[in-house]
């Protein structure tokens, strides 16, 4: 495998040509990235559109807490509810 340079930005480029007209000026939003695919351009994405972003990923305690797989989709909405609730966040998971 090898990395493939300058596909980030482009993605990133191609996000914000779609959805450049969104402002999410004075919006706290919490992303719980995990160990996903798209953990670095996310949050730069929701910065590029005006928000202030807040990046939950799991830690030693987390993933004792939740379990080995912190990706199970029982256990990833409440861990990021939790973020949402514990930054103040305007945005969050959807329920």
């Amino acid at each position: 495998m090898r990395a493939l340079h300058g596909t980030q930005e482009d993605y990133l480029r191609a996000l914000h040509e779609r959805f450049g007209d969104l402002d999410l000026s004075g919006l706290d939003v919490v992303l719980d990235c995990a160990h996903g695919a798209t953990y670095r351009s996310a949050p730069e994405i929701f910065r590029r559109v005006g928000a202030t972003v807040t990046v939950v990923f799991p830690d030693p305690a987390a993933v004792a807490a939740i379990g080995a797989n912190p990706l199970d989709p029982q256990t990833r909405v409440p861990a990021a509810t939790a973020g949402r609730a514990q930054g103040r966040a305007g945005l969050g998971p959807a329920r």
